[in-house]
């Protein structure tokens, strides 16, 4: 008795061609719980047109809660994508994405929360003199302003000089 075997014909989902068993790519989608719900073969030349669609171009950054970050991406195929990224189960919010994406993102992410620490400010002095009252500070990245003058307006609310905002506006 001889046992007959089938071998699987593949073709590819985007171009449509027949893949060998050795060039398959499996792109796996996931609903907005992170659950796998289906799966596409793809060739290896369709693959890397996709993994290209998904380069990051710019990103915009809400602020984080607890249980991750809102932002937005340009990517170079996809457009902008409204996403909620999670650094510890790297979910997204897309309903496919590679993982090159979110090893972008947490790049992207790291540098923009180390240049925006570097801009908090450290230290403040309130230095009162008979007519003028400044203020200095000093950032966490070494950056200072000194003689800022302000005054304390009737409401107890400090109130800057106006020709100075635009300067300081990163800080604030």
């Amino acid at each position: 008795m001889s046992k007959v075997y089938e071998i699987l014909k593949i073709e590819c989902n985007t171009c449509k061609k027949p893949i060998k068993s050795s060039e398959v790519q499996c792109i796996q989608k996931y609903d907005q719980y992170n659950r796998r719900t289906d799966h596409t073969f793809i060739c290896d030349s369709c693959y890397s047109k996709w993994i290209d669609s998904w380069i990051v171009l710019s990103t915009e950054w809400e602020e984080p809660s607890a249980l991750g970050t809102w932002g937005y991406a340009e990517t170079k195929g996809n457009g902008r994508i409204r996403f909620f990224y999670n650094p510890g189960n790297r979910s997204s919010g897309v309903e496919i994405a590679p993982p090159e994406f979110f090893n972008q993102l947490e790049k992207i992410r790291q540098n923009y929360w180390e240049e925006k620490r570097k801009k908090q400010i450290e230290t403040i002095e309130f230095m009162e003199d008979f007519d003028i009252n400044t203020l200095r500070f000093k950032t966490v990245g070494g950056e200072s302003m000194d003689n800022i003058r302000w005054k304390m307006k009737s409401d107890g609310s400090l109130q800057i000089d106006p020709d100075i905002i635009p300067k300081i506006k990163d800080y604030i």
